[in-house]
């Protein structure tokens, strides 16, 4: 099967009955590792056995709507910084520090696959220089976690790895029995920064309390957007968490599902 001409025809693709039939057919039938421009202009290195970067070569990019919701926050409330935390493949990373607004980007991705891929779209669209990465997961204290493997392709209906879905919390629905040891540490020991407007995106598989735990001090003497993955039986920990920090959330339907955004006043709203 030509991938790029069925790329090209999911893109062109105008009707939205019958599209999703579309992508899960053609994601069991391309592969490879391929370098493809997203949505947004930038490259990125793609290894289509994997299920993030599958969807990005098809469909020119992953959650495409969350990434522009964060773009107009980052604009309306003239954020100078962002903290990608579960970076993966650099999918908000690489789009966020091409905004003229953003100085610099903070990348945490523990996973070796990942953050391999994350340092070379980072190098293909010449962000280097904005952009520092690390190699370790984010918690409410330094040390050693295992981070858990996603199950194998033949386990998920795509057919594909799915590396964005390895985690230092075990499923074993989700997971196979093997992981990976890596390195915590915490925000507030990395990153020191006060009085600034940082946007912070946190999708780290059900781990999202315990780094913000581990950021206690840039929530508080920072004004920071956070849009933050969690699920439904870790929602009310997560808000009752972020309130207690003096963040409201504000509603936007068209987020991804469990995707979420937190503000610093009640009254603000997403752009």
């Amino acid at each position: 099967m030509n991938k790029h001409l069925v790329r090209f025809l999911i893109r062109n693709y105008p009707f939205k009955k019958g599209r999703g039939s579309l992508i899960a057919y053609a994601m069991k039938h391309v592969s490879g590792m391929n370098i493809s421009a997203d949505a947004f202009g930038n490259r990125f290195l793609l290894d289509l056995d994997n299920y993030i970067d599958c969807r990005m070569f098809l469909e020119g990019s992953y959650e495409q709507h969350d990434i522009m919701i964060l773009t107009r926050c980052v604009e309306q409330y003239d954020c100078r910084y962002f903290i990608d935390v579960g970076a993966n493949i650099g999918v908000y990373t690489v789009p966020l520090a091409a905004h003229s607004r953003v100085r610099k980007v903070y990348a945490f991705e523990p996973d070796p696959r990942n953050y391999a891929q994350l340092t070379a779209n980072i190098f293909l669209n010449r962000r280097h220089d904005k952009v520092t990465a690390y190699h370790l997961a984010l918690s409410a204290e330094p040390g050693l976690g295992t981070l858990h493997t996603a199950s194998e392709p033949n386990r998920n209906e795509s057919g594909k790895f799915n590396t964005g879905a390895n985690s230092l919390i075990f499923n074993p629905e989700r997971h196979t029995g093997s992981g990976v040891e890596v390195q915590t540490q915490t925000v507030d020991a990395l990153i020191q920064l006060e009085g600034q407007n940082i946007a912070v995106k946190i999708d780290v598989e059900g781990h999202e309390l315990s780094v913000l735990r581990g950021m206690k001090n840039c929530l508080a003497k920072n004004r920071c957007v956070i849009m933050v993955e969690a699920f439904d039986e870790r929602f009310e920990a997560v808000n009752d968490y972020l309130h207690e920090s003096g963040y409201k959330l504000c509603g936007d339907s068209q987020l991804s599902k469990f995707n979420y955004v937190y503000v610093t006043d009640e009254r603000r709203h997403i752009p």
